[in-house]
């Protein structure tokens, strides 16, 4: 499985260090998720191609991973499995 980097550029509406991966197996049926990283967590979101937020099937956009600090983005990728290429 691997995870390769789409951007790490500013990604619209998101308040962390937010990079676009795109999936070769898919997480949950999703191709891309955005690695969110704040001081003290990094979260893994399902999105669309464009970096958008996947609603969690319980509603909202709650992380469908998280881990904590000093898990980077492309820790939290190989914490899922994937091999990390571009990060």
């Amino acid at each position: 499985m691997i995870a390769t980097l789409v951007t790490d550029d500013d990604l619209a509406n998101w308040n962390g260090d937010a990079r676009l991966f795109k999936l070769d197996d898919p997480f949950d049926g999703w191709h891309h998720v955005v690695v969110e990283r704040f001081a003290e967590d990094t979260y893994v979101y399902p999105a669309h191609r464009n970096g958008g937020a996947v609603p969690h099937p319980s509603g909202g956009l709650s992380p469908w991973r998280t881990y904590p600090a000093p898990c980077d983005h492309a820790q939290a990728l190989r914490e899922m499995g994937y091999e990390v290429r571009g990060a």
